[in-house]
């Protein structure tokens, strides 16, 4: 996947962004959301994230968000369901 969000910064995307509210991306390890950041980060790129949780657990997926986006060198773009 990091190659893949790689070629696709290379073709010109912007960024990449996660579904991790929503199946299968719920399924998603944080290390593995940190390392396609930092592949995206090589090309100046965003993360823009559906968060794991926007109920009980939001202020860990907010947590988990802000992460990636440290780690990785890069801007966090969180969006939320209505």
């Amino acid at each position: 996947m990091q190659e893949m969000v790689e070629q696709a910064m290379r073709e010109g995307a912007v960024g990449f962004s996660t579904g991790l509210i929503y199946i299968p991306g719920t399924y998603s390890e944080t290390s593995e959301v940190v390392a396609l950041a930092k592949a995206a980060a090589k090309y100046g790129g965003t993360y823009a994230s559906h968060m794991r949780d926007e109920g009980e657990n939001i202020v860990a997926a907010i947590n988990e968000a802000v992460l990636a986006g440290k780690e990785a060198g890069m801007p966090v773009q969180i969006s939320l369901c209505p």
